[in-house]
Parts: C-alpha cells; sequence; structure tokens
C-alpha cells in the first residue's frame, strides 16, 4: 500500500479463518484495482472533453474576435457615411439659406411684406433642416457615446414643431 502497487495478492495457505481472511483481501485489492482503472478511464475522458471544449472555445473566441473587427470596421464606415452624406446634405442647404438672405437684403425694398417673410421662413426651414441633419448625424452614433440628458423647454419644441409645420399648412 506504500507504493500504492495493489497488483500483489496474498497467497492462500490454508482452509481456516486466515485463509478466508486472505481471500477477502484478494477480492478487497482486486476492487481497488478495478475501481482505479476505471476512475482512469473517466479521468482520460475528462481530459479529452477539457480538451474538446477548449478548442471549440478557442474557434468561437477566434470567430467573435473576427465578428468583432468587423462589426468595429462596419461602424467606422457608418461613421464616414453619415458624416459625408451630412456635410454634402447641409453645403445645398447653406447655399439655399444664403441666397435667400442675400435676395432679403438686396431685393428687401422692392419685395412686399408677404415675400420678406416667405424669405425669413425658407432662411428657418434651412437652419431647421441643418439642425434636423446634424441631429440624424448624432443619433447614429448614440450606439458608441454615453447619453446625457438634459432639460427641454416643451414650448420651444412646441413653436419649432409649428414653425417646420407653417409651410405645408399655409
Amino acid at each position: 500500500t506504500s507504493e500504492g502497487d495493489f497488483s500483489i495478492r496474498v497467497e492462500r495457505e490454508g482452509n481456516d479463518e486466515i485463509g478466508a481472511l486472505y481471500d477477502g483481501f484478494n477480492v478487497m485489492l482486486e476492487q481497488i484495482q478495478q475501481r482505479d482503472r476505471e476512475l482512469e478511464l473517466h479521468h482520460q475522458e475528462l481530459e479529452r472533453l477539457v480538451k474538446e471544449r477548449t478548442r471549440e472555445l478557442d474557434a468561437r473566441t477566434k470567430e467573435l474576435a473576427i465578428s468583432n473587427e468587423q462589426l468595429t470596421q462596419s461602424n467606422k464606415d457608418l461613421d464616414d457615411f453619415a458624416y459625408i452624406a451630412s456635410h454634402d446634405l447641409k453645403e445645398p442647404l447653406r447655399g439655399i439659406s444664403n441666397y435667400a438672405t442675400f435676395l432679403l437684403e438686396d431685393y428687401e425694398e422692392q419685395l412686399d411684406e408677404e415675400g420678406q417673410e416667405k424669405l425669413r421662413t425658407l432662411t428657418r426651414l434651412c437652419k431647421r433642416m441643418e439642425t434636423l441633419i446634424n441631429s440624424l448625424l448624432q443619433y447614429s452614433r448614440l450606439g458608441r457615446a454615453e447619453l446625457a440628458f438634459q432639460e427641454a423647454d416643451l414650448n420651444e419644441v412646441v413653436v419649432e414643431v409649428l414653425d417646420s409645420m407653417h409651410v405645408t399648412l399655409g
């Protein structure tokens, strides 16, 4: 037992109680050996399963890393597109707003009050559209930025909505 060798058996020398004790001892040793063999088989099976699961986990980790890189690149491409699109949309809008401002400044005396108001409305709507474009650009980045809450004056919101709908309803 000190060396863990349970293959050695005691030889029975007689049919007395000592012989029966030897037989019981040998049976116990056989059971210990059988249990050790089963434990070794289970140990080997567990090692195989751990290695298999580790390989699966490594493969899945690599897949996730690749997916994460693709997602990061996709987000960067989306940010680039949103920035370019917002810039491209705002440029003609600024031109319209500037042109309306120039018309108002250069021809204010030749325009009646209704014409002047239409040019001021056009300028306001251009600024409103630029604000909407900026808001869309910020919204496209929401998932990657921390949210900040701020108070809003709902009266101003209603005025802005009515102002933007004035042209549609008017």
